[in-house]
């Protein structure tokens, strides 16, 4: 049904990040990184489209953000003084973050 409307409207960005978690639902990650990459072309600060370009980070590349040299699981359990859960939203703000340098990176390369 989005990608009928999209065919029509291809600006419609909610109807963009609802076929991106459609993809993501049906485990078609690579489709739902792209779709939630083309919402963030025109609105760099979708929350959804960030949250979901994480967790498929974090399913796919499960290891610590650029330029930290160890892996997730270490960071982790190197933190005695967190709780697992704080632990855990610490890991993935992290790579939040990764991804935006990631995007402000594409996106000055790509206005060169």
């Amino acid at each position: 049904m989005c990608e009928v409307g999209l065919a029509q409207h291809p600006a419609y960005l909610s109807a963009r990040v609802t076929l991106g978690r459609a993809l993501f639902e049906l485990g078609r990650l690579d489709e739902a990184r792209a779709e939630f990459l083309r919402v963030l072309d025109s609105a760099p600060d979708n929350l959804v489209a960030i949250g979901k370009l994480a967790e498929i980070h974090q399913r796919t590349q499960p290891i610590a953000p650029p330029g930290n040299q160890e892996p997730s699981a270490q960071l982790v359990e190197r933190s005695p003084d967190r709780s697992p859960q704080q632990s855990a939203d610490a890991l993935v703000l992290a790579e939040l973050e990764a991804w935006l340098e990631a995007i402000a990176r594409r996106r000055s390369a790509s206005s060169h």
